[in-house]
């Protein structure tokens, strides 16, 4: 960022004519991210261009300039009260204009400078062509022009470019001439020194995400939902989007974001949708975010409507701007420069689905729906005033309906820390424990209280079938933080896997009072119980597992545990009306063996049935199914037979698998004389 020396010289030589104050220009580290796009890119058919705009000032407003020849609607500093200097725009007759600073042009010491706002403006009151926007630059080539930007446009009659302009020179770029028809952009140009500028990892982020955005799903609601918010990294491995609503609520997760896309510099994000072929220049439509991406929505502008909502422009700061500015603090909470560049993404979205990123984003999507069936019959100028109104103020209502509760155990880590634990995070998910368990290793290496990487530690380990390191690893995420019902859950989860019942049981017993609708806390007080013979209370457990489970596999997996529990508690008329009522379509994966076994007790298959699967995927599915028909024979008085199975499962070399714990337990209790339930 350049001095404020800098500023004020500039502000004394270019803004003497304005009636309020304004930025005429991007100083260095004002950084955007952006694109341009031909009509044969777009899936409305018209031109497009998008900005995510990246600036120290970061409320921004909307504002109509009475001009000649040519009035607009532009995006404005907050504190302009004239609108002389534009940082993205739209005018009477369709063309449009926003830019990037570049940081690898030429621009001499003694030359003028930070005028790009200004030159938008007059190219918005002057230009009616992206050929325009290029004669009225050669017009003012000159060392007085001031500039050193990436200047994108375009027009009604289809034009979209890209104009990347010094004080002496531009060079222009067509997005038709382009693969794909369109040209992302951040902070340096084509024509400018090699491997100098900057932005170059959001350019590489953007490109990738461009990669998967086919011409027909090119739109301003793929624009937002996909590339304005994105906060992932090209080279460090951030959870995705799609993995925050697996994160708990309770605790922050830093994602450090200041070379992600979405940034704590954005401002505002525009995309502008041109008209296609034979489509009235008035229809063109300004897509406004004021705010960073993730804390707003975007509402539809026209120049035609005349004045933009006052949601957009009324007070100090304009009031969307305002509700994306609390959200915005509560999202990074951490305000020292370093520090903010940290978000909690928790906040966005989470395991609890607290988070308020979906909402906003369901509110948007209808919101475009709608623009685009209004658009489809032709509406007057007064239509598009009243509609372009109702839709600001739906936004600010959403937005206004969001809590944001503080937060009092905020804990700073180190930089390095989310990194490592979001990488091991994907490993995890990818299946890649040993390496994950490193990822975490080297999080708890920078910081040893980090109780999140202990508690995926200890997951990946478990995972590895090494329940005694699990449990070491559970037990340091407990010492980190105390009370956490997750870590005490899992592990007494491992405690059972590596046949500690009573460790087991103490925990889960304790887990079961912090959590009451944790539905792995009841299957596994269920095992349990079931293994140490008290089958009421087993029972009761698999009972609240199964009212507790989301799917119709997850159910069935409390069901085959229930079952048996209940006949062998005496409730045999609640065993036989469950299994009346099972489900009548297959479930998949690992819970179709436990759906096998309910449909044995059932009478719908045979014990030759599933004697076929036990072998079909090795260990796991000779304990699980060895176990169960083992069960059968023993509940129907055939100790014999159940024996066999039972050895069986044991014999499997899965000590640590369930159907190898339970046909252990049987087997010590047939050992001594007990009455068959």
């Amino acid at each position: 960022m350049r001095n404020s020396m800098i500023k004020l010289v500039v502000a004394v030589v270019a803004l003497s004519v304005a009636s309020g104050g304004y930025r005429a220009g991007a100083v260095e580290g004002e950084e955007c991210t952006t694109l341009v796009a031909a009509r044969a890119a777009t899936s409305h058919g018209g031109p497009m261009f998008w900005k995510n705009r990246d600036t120290g000032t970061l409320s921004n407003k909307v504002m109509l300039v009475t001009e000649h020849p040519y009035s607009f609607v532009a995006l404005v500093d907050a504190d302009d009260s004239a609108g002389r200097a534009a940082w993205a725009g739209v005018n009477a007759v369709g063309f449009a204009i926003a830019n990037t600073a570049s940081y690898n042009l030429p621009q001499p010491a003694d030359e003028g400078r930070e005028q790009e706002g200004v030159v938008m403006a007059e190219a918005l009151r002057t230009c009616r062509t992206v050929d325009d926007l290029e004669r009225l630059i050669e017009r003012r080539k000159g060392r007085r022009l001031g500039v050193r930007t990436n200047f994108f446009a375009i027009d009604a009659s289809g034009g979209a470019v890209i104009i990347e302009t010094h004080n002496n020179g531009h060079t222009r770029y067509d997005a038709s001439s382009f693969p794909g028809n369109r040209i992302a952009n951040t902070n340096f140009s084509r024509s400018g020194g090699v491997d100098e500028g900057a932005g170059y990892m959001r350019f590489d982020r953007a490109s990738e995400l461009l990669e998967t955005i086919t011409a027909d799903r090119l739109n301003a609601s793929t624009v937002f939902e996909i590339l304005s918010r994105d906060m992932e990294h090209p080279l460090l491995q951030h959870p995705s989007r799609g993995a925050w609503k697996t994160l708990p609520a309770d605790r922050p997760y830093w994602v450090h974001s200041n070379y992600t896309i979405n940034r704590p510099s954005t401002a505002s994000a525009v995309v502008v949708e041109g008209v296609r072929p034979g489509q009235d220049p008035r229809l063109t439509t300004m897509w406004v975010a004021l705010g960073e991406p993730v804390t707003t929505i975007a509402v539809p502008v026209w120049f035609a409507a005349g004045t933009p909502p006052e949601e957009l422009w009324q007070g100090k700061a304009a009031p969307i701007s305002a509700e994306a500015a609390r959200l915005k603090a509560a999202l990074r909470p951490l305000k020292s420069r370093e520090r903010n560049e940290y978000a909690d993404v928790t906040r966005l979205d989470n395991a609890a689905g607290t988070g308020w990123l979906p909402g906003l984003m369901a509110v948007e999507r209808q919101i475009m729906a709608d623009t685009a069936a209004f658009l489809e019959t032709n509406p007057s100028d007064e239509a598009l005033g009243a509609f372009q109104r109702r839709m600001a103020a739906r936004a600010l209502a959403a937005l206004k309906a969001v809590e944001t509760p503080s937060r009092t155990d905020i804990r700073v880590t180190a930089s390095l820390v989310a990194p490592a634990v979001a990488e091991g995070i994907v490993l995890q998910r990818g299946r890649e424990h040993a390496k994950a368990v490193e990822s975490f290793d080297r999080a708890i290496a920078i910081d040893p209280g980090d109780a999140d990487a202990h508690l995926l530690r200890c997951r990946s380990l478990a995972a590895l079938r090494r329940y005694d390191d699990a449990v070491g690893a559970c037990g340091a995420a407990i010492e980190a933080r105390p009370g956490d019902a997750e870590a005490l859950r899992d592990r007494g989860h491992y405690h059972l896997n590596a046949g500690r019942l009573d460790a087991g049981l103490a925990d889960l017993t304790k887990a079961e009072t912090m959590s009451p609708k944790d539905r792995g806390v009841f299957y596994h007080l269920g095992l349990a119980y079931y293994l140490k013979g008290d089958f009421d209370k087993a029972a009761t457990a698999y009972e609240r597992c199964s009212d507790t489970s989301a799917t119709d596999a997850a159910r069935v997996e409390c069901q085959a545990w229930l079952v048996p529990s209940l006949l062998r508690a005496g409730r045999r008329q609640d065993a036989k009306a469950l299994l009346a009522r099972l489900p009548s379509s297959p479930v998949a994966g690992h819970s179709s063996l436990y759906l096998d076994r309910l449909l044995l007790f059932k009478g719908v298959k045979t014990e030759a049935d599933l004697a076929a699967t036990m072998s079909s995927e090795g260990a796991v599915t000779e304990t699980t199914v060895g176990y169960g028909i083992g069960l059968w024979h023993l509940l129907n008085g055939r100790p014999g037979p159940a024996r066999t199975y039972f050895q069986r499962a044991v014999g499997a070399n899965l000590p640590t698998s369930w159907g190898a714990r339970a046909a252990e337990a049987e087997l010590r209790r047939m050992a001594v004389p007990a009455t068959t339930p």
